[in-house]
Formats: structure tokens, C-alpha cells, sequence
């Protein structure tokens, strides 16, 4: 459903002459007090331009984000959670020549939840729940703020680094507010 709907609000984009991208790069995510883990995101961004290097972007990517904390030999956890992320960032391209640009962007994300397994360790024994089970404790919607900046090569390739940080506690039955939050290296090609 989620998918249809930026199909929809997407598809005037491509139509008025807008450009298409498709990305893939690493995640390093963590919710909270939690370890980072290393993940990844892959999708495409469809991006509308403005007068005076402004523009709007929107993009679909799978992202596998997680955590994990190592509590010695009492306890270790680790979460892998796949999530369907959609950026809506508003952003500026300023151009130096025909093959470099540099960009910023910023705006809110929404993440759903797909699927993920939670990894509980103690004393040799192990066990796997479903992250977005009751037993996981994650819950499927989160929301956040994200940024990215970066440099764009020859008006086809963008190089960028971003930052997601979470406003939604993701927790589920708990009165600790877990947030997430998520470091991104990317690589694209526009077509």
C-alpha cells in the first residue's frame, strides 16, 4: 500500500522531466543505548528541480538497520530489522562545473517494517523471535528528520553521507523511550 501511494505521488515527478536514481550503500544504525550494527539500503530516488539549484526528492529504499549490545557471557542481542524507508527531503544543488556539484538536503522520514529476526544469547543457549513480534519489542512504524550531503560527479553519480535520527520510541511495552538512529553512505546513478 505504502509503495503504491509514493507510485502515485511519484509518477507526476517522472512525468514533468524530473530524474530517476537508483542507490545502494551502507547503514550504521542503533536505537538508543544500544551497539551500532552495520547494515545496508538499496532503492531508487526520484528527484524534481527547481529554479536556482532547489529541489524536492522522494525515494523507496529497503534499509536493514539494527542493533546489538554485548552484555559478556550473561547476555548478547542483536536485532536485524528490514525496514521499507521513504525520504521526503527538500534540498540544494550548487553547481561548480560540469562535473562537480555539491548538495544538502534535509526532511522527514517514514519507515515500515517488514520483517527482521531478534537474537537472544546467554550461556551458549539462543534464541529467535520475530524483531516486530511482542517477543521482538519493536514496533513497525518509526519516524524521524534525516539530512545528506554530498558531491555529484559529472551530473550522473551522487556520493553522499546522511544522518537519520528517529522520533518515534520504537519500543514496544515499555515506558523507555528507544529511538533510532542511522548513519548512511551512498552511492547512486541518475539516469
Amino acid at each position: 500500500m505504502v509503495l503504491g501511494i509514493f507510485c502515485m505521488i511519484s509518477q507526476p515527478m517522472v512525468a514533468q522531466n524530473s530524474e530517476v536514481e537508483i542507490t545502494a550503500g551502507l547503514n550504521l544504525s542503533s536505537m538508543s543505548e544500544y551497539d551500532s550494527k552495520i547494515g545496508f539500503h538499496a532503492g531508487v530516488r526520484i528527484s524534481k528541480g527547481f529554479s536556482s539549484g532547489a529541489y524536492i526528492n522522494g525515494a523507496a529504499l529497503l534499509s536493514l538497520k539494527g542493533c546489538e549490545k554485548d552484555l559478556g557471557e550473561l547476555l548478547d542481542v542483536t536485532f536485524n530489522a528490514y525496514y521499507l524507508d521513504i525520504p521526503v527531503h527538500l534540498g540544494y544543488k550548487y553547481t561548480f562545473n560540469e562535473s562537480v556539484s555539491v548538495f544538502g538536503e534535509f526532511g522527514p522520514y517514514f519507515a515500515f517494517g517488514l520483517f527482521g529476526k531478534a537474537k537472544l544469547s546467554s550461556m551458549g543457549d539462543e534464541i529467535k523471535v520475530d524483531t516486530f513480534s511482542d517477543d521482538g519489542g519493536v514496533k513497525r512504524f518509526d519516524f524521524g528528520l534525516g539530512l545528506r550531503v554530498g558531491v555529484e560527479i559529472n551530473n550522473r553519480v551522487p556520493i553522499s553521507i546522511g544522518y537519520d535520527f528517529g522520533l518515534v520510541n520504537v519500543a514496544k511495552d515499555t515506558d523507555d523511550a528507544i529511538r533510532s538512529s542511522n548513519i548512511t553512505l551512498g552511492i547512486g546513478y541518475k539516469f
